[in-house]
């Protein structure tokens, strides 16, 4: 499923497909285990499942945090376009220009 959808990406030519892609890619397997263990009625395992998914994104979260942060401190963050990309609610720049 994530090769798929960094397949569309690279054919796109989207940034952003390619990093779902790789957000996505470590998720699959604990959602595959809770998708299979809810249809065969196996409530303990589903919540094992969920359980992993949770830690998951929490780490996926976490780690990308303190990772802005730590290039933010470094001033090796791209400058901020906010406002001149608009794609409604959720501003998204385009493209970065790295110095």
């Amino acid at each position: 499923m994530a090769s798929i959808i960094a397949l569309f990406g690279l054919i796109t030519n989207s940034v952003a497909m390619m990093i779902s892609a790789m957000l996505l890619s470590p998720i699959l397997d604990p959602l595959y285990g809770f998708a299979i263990n809810i249809v065969m009625g196996r409530g303990r395992d589903a919540a094992g499942a969920l359980r992993s998914i949770l830690q998951l994104l929490i780490v996926v979260s976490a780690s990308a945090f303190l990772r802005t942060l730590i290039l933010r401190s470094l001033g090796m963050m791209p400058p901020s376009h906010r406002g001149k990309y608009s794609s409604g609610p959720v501003r998204v720049p385009s493209t970065y220009y790295w110095p």
